[in-house]
């Protein structure tokens, strides 16, 4: 656990998101007898509260720290061990520790919290001034299993953390990501296709200007591609795939557009077309072509060698089929 004063300002706020915490030193008080219980934690030479609950005024509030060496908390984390104190100032074991005698502390309750990952956090504990029988099994069977508790939904807590952190490294990666696909690559093909159409209306030579047309068209399915990308990464990653709808009044055209830039990438196939939609469709024609284009791109790599493909579009009533 962090021992800086960050991470013991977390650890307080954490114990403090825990609902049933207070409850459980409400139980602890009235099962034993004792008018002050709380969670701390401990690190070092530092006693941090981390939630109290003080029904003798001893002036501790959450977040407060005791500074003492000979604090009874800091046997229990060296020892690893609980520490139960009946009558201090009659304990041979107890009765010259500073605490009792400074907080006039006669009775003592402290068991570690361990985290399931086996880290020390701090400990439960109850006292009170006057001298309680706690030496029970039964009580310190019952701070065990709350201090289990407590240290359970401290590791549920940690987790969700860095299940937190990994999202939001996820989020950044992801829109360096999609930057990258929506700029980086984006302007050396802005640039090769400013250069093919400048070649496409400067050249005279036949043999050129189909070099500089397939330049063109090859940027086209590029930039297209990168689209294709883009829209996985954002389906995937839970933004969606966004689109525009409008009227659409002759959706042929940009279909037949589709297929004719497929035909011109693959001229050795043979792409057999019937577009006859007599009305207006509502659609992005964008997102649309895009759909068209990856069929008619899947059928032409994985189709048998010279079958012609064939693509088939029409409307009825509702509906726009692609085939």
């Amino acid at each position: 656990m962090d021992e800086t004063p960050q991470g013991i300002a977390k650890a307080v706020a954490a114990i403090g998101r825990i609902d049933a915490v207070p409850t459980l030193l409400g139980v602890l008080c009235e099962a034993t007898g004792m008018r002050f219980a709380g969670v701390a934690r401990v690190t070092g030479q530092i006693w941090t509260a981390c939630a109290v609950q003080d029904d003798i005024q001893l002036g501790v509030k959450a977040g407060g720290q005791l500074a003492l060496r000979t604090n009874l908390a800091f046997q229990s984390q060296a020892s690893r061990t609980p520490i139960v104190v009946e009558h201090a100032s009659t304990d041979p074991r107890y009765r010259t520790n500073a605490d009792p005698r400074i907080y006039q502390i006669e009775s003592y309750i402290a068991v570690p919290i361990f985290l399931p990952s086996g880290r020390y956090f701090g400990n439960l504990c109850a006292l009170d001034p006057r001298p309680i029988k706690v030496a029970g099994p039964h009580i310190l069977s019952m701070f065990n299993r709350f201090a289990a508790l407590i240290a359970a939904e401290l590791e549920h807590q940690l987790q969700r953390e860095q299940e937190q952190i990994a999202l939001l490294d996820a989020n950044e990666l992801r829109e360096q990501f999609i930057a990258i696909l929506g700029h980086d690559l984006r302007n050396p093909l802005q640039a090769a296709y400013a250069s093919s159409d400048m070649l496409l209306r400067k050249l005279t030579d036949p043999d050129l200007l189909v070099f500089a047309s397939r330049i063109k068209t090859n940027v086209n399915r590029m930039s297209a591609l990168i689209d294709d990308v883009l829209d996985f990464a954002r389906g995937r990653l839970g933004d969606g795939i966004g689109i525009e709808l409008t009227e659409v009044q002759n959706i042929n055209t940009g279909l037949a557009t589709v297929v004719q830039e497929l035909q011109d990438v693959q001229p050795e196939c043979q792409i057999i077309s019937s577009i006859s939609v007599d009305r207006s469709v509502r659609c992005d024609l964008g997102r649309l072509q895009q759909v068209a284009s990856n069929l008619l791109a899947n059928a032409l790599t994985h189709g048998r060698q010279h079958t012609p493909v064939k693509f088939t579009a029409h409307a009825d009533d509702r509906d726009l089929i692609l085939q």
